[in-house]
């Protein structure tokens, strides 16, 4: 009966059953191998966002960074918002220190630019993703990728300055700055200032920076120069300033000031004239209006303090309130601190010298200081702006839109003589001119008419004629003068003898006086006298004799 007891059954694998276990083994292995790589794969992942991807492709396009292949591009995709690019780059642990938040990357390539040799060779080769180290900023793995090569790269050392100007001419983002034709700088970009005036950012490199100085001129060069030297003419062209140019020095007086901080705004001249013409430094704005009119005021005109020049005239406007017909005449003027030598008073930090100067001329109002119109020299010199004391008193610096305001003074001079013009031309023109013209005409005519007639010589011949005849006369009665004179002293001592001797006799011992001869003694003594007094007078007037004697 054991004989009929069934066999245990036992289990057969099949071939089929160790194929299904393998697939999941191999997918194990897999992820594993990957994970061990990426484990010993030190290499660094990071996100660029660019506008396309401008034909780069994963695997193929590299990064580079001072000239080195440093990653390559690992995946692009298009990013959430539909209108820019995620490109996913693998790259070399050795630039971490350089991904920080100011870190770059741009498509060299992409686009073929005339001025840059880089890109042209770039479009040959192919695109690739360039990239400049971080300096600053915290670490960092996404980025935005820039359009272009930044005209200054994040690692590179200087300072940045502002450049502000009404007319921007040839210079844009990418032009040279110079030192002495040395290029030491580059314009970033060029955008719009305070009202209409441009501002161009531009970095200066270490270590030129430490020649920029409170005071420093900037001002645009002309690629082309031409210069006189006699009967020679000679061109010089500048190939830094071909695509426009600023160079910049500063004055002898003004080197011993200390280094501008960045951030520090400049004028920008369109030339080296008008720099070294027109300003020192920075400038402040303020404004003055006047109810004198001011046409003869022109831009550019000085202006003073103390009979120095610490600026000019920028803008000359008018304002007319159709409400009560009040014309107002706002001037702006520019008033250079540097000029003013403030007493005490370091650069600002960012050259901001606004609330400094505003202080300053807060102060002078105070003290009475105004802004007259004036001329040099009076009523018939050009026109200027003055800041003089007055006794006006104390008074503020009111505020006119971005400007300050500086209070106003007509000078009283100027006034009463305009006053007085126009009363006296009032009279001149009151006065019967055109009759007084005729009459004197009449008399100049009756004159000549006279003078021509003859008359005049025929009663100057007379006239001579009987001078002529005077003088005979004289002649012949001179002669006889002298014995009437000496008989007429004669007849005087005889009539003083004959008085003396009546006197005596009169008053003699025993004489008998008669009351009427002493009368007659004193008759004949000044008849003597008259006689004496008569020769005298024909001695000296012997013409009396004709003429008679003069009252």
């Amino acid at each position: 009966m054991s004989g009929l007891l069934p066999r245990r059954a036992r289990a057969v694998l099949g071939r089929r059953a160790g194929l299904v276990w393998a697939v999941p083994l191999a997918a194990l292995l897999i992820v594993a191998y990957l994970a061990i790589r990426a484990i010993a794969d030190p290499r660094i992942e990071a996100t660029i966002v660019f506008k396309d991807a401008a034909g780069a492709a994963p695997g193929d396009t590299k990064v580079v960074y001072r000239g080195l292949q440093v990653g390559h591009v690992s995946r692009i995709s298009l990013d959430h918002d539909g209108h820019s690019v995620d490109v996913t780059v693998r790259l070399d642990p050795r630039v971490r220190p350089a991904l920080t938040s100011s870190a770059a990357f741009w498509l060299e390539g992409a686009s073929v630019d005339l001025s840059d040799l880089a890109s042209l060779r770039a479009a040959v080769a192919g695109v690739t993703i360039d990239m400049a180290a971080g300096v600053g900023g915290a670490p960092a793995r996404h980025f935005v990728g820039l359009d272009a090569r930044p005209v200054v790269m994040p690692d590179e050392r200087g300072t940045w300055y502002w450049l502000q100007t009404d007319n921007i001419g040839t210079i844009r983002a990418g032009s040279n700055v110079l030192y002495r034709g040395i290029e030491v700088g580059k314009i970033a970009r060029v955008d719009l200032g305070e009202g209409p005036l441009l501002r161009a950012h531009a970095f200066v490199r270490a270590p030129y920076d430490a020649r920029v100085r409170p005071g420093s001129l900037f001002w645009t060069v002309a690629p082309l120069r031409i210069s006189f030297s006699g009967a020679d003419i000679g061109a010089q062209f500048d190939p830094s300033a071909a695509l426009g140019a600023v160079t910049f020095e500063t004055p002898d007086a003004l080197r011993g000031q200390p280094r501008s901080a960045a951030g520090t705004v400049y004028t920008l001249f369109p030339d080296q004239t008008h720099a070294q013409g027109e300003g020192v430094g920075p400038k402040v704005l303020y404004r003055a209006s006047f109810s004198a009119p001011v046409g003869a005021l022109a831009k550019g005109a000085p202006v003073t303090l103390g009979g120095v020049q610490v600026g000019a005239v920028t803008d000359v406007g008018m304002s007319l309130d159709p409400a009560t017909g009040r014309l107002d005449m706002p001037v702006t003027f520019a008033i250079e601190p540097l000029r003013t030598h403030l007493k005490g008073v370091a650069s600002p930090r960012g050259g901001d010298w606004g609330p400094v100067m505003n202080r300053a001329m807060a102060g002078l109002v105070r003290r009475g200081y105004r802004a007259e119109l004036e001329q040099n020299p009076p009523l018939v010199g050009a026109s200027f702006i003055a800041l003089d004391p007055t006794n006006l008193g104390p008074a503020r610096l009111g505020r006119s839109g971005p400007y300050a305001e500086v209070p106003s003074y007509a000078s009283p001079d100027l006034t009463d003589l305009g006053d007085k013009t126009a009363v006296l031309l009032d009279h001149l023109d009151a006065l019967p001119l055109q009759e007084i013209g005729d009459n004197t005409r009449q008399i100049t005519g009756r004159l000549a008419r006279l003078l021509n007639s003859g008359k005049i010589d025929e009663s100057v011949s007379r006239l001579d004629d009987t001078l002529n005849q005077t003088d005979q006369l004289l002649r012949s009665v001179r002669p006889q003068a002298g014995p009437l004179i000496a008989d007429l002293r004669h007849a005087a001592d005889q009539m003083d003898q004959l008085a003396s001797s009546a006197n005596q006799m009169v008053t003699g011992q025993g004489a008998n006086p008669d009351a009427n001869l002493p009368d007659a003694l004193r008759e004949l003594t000044n008849a003597a006298r008259s006689v004496r007094s008569l020769a005298d007078e024909i001695q000296r007037h012997p013409e009396a004799l004709i003429q008679g004697k003069s009252q």
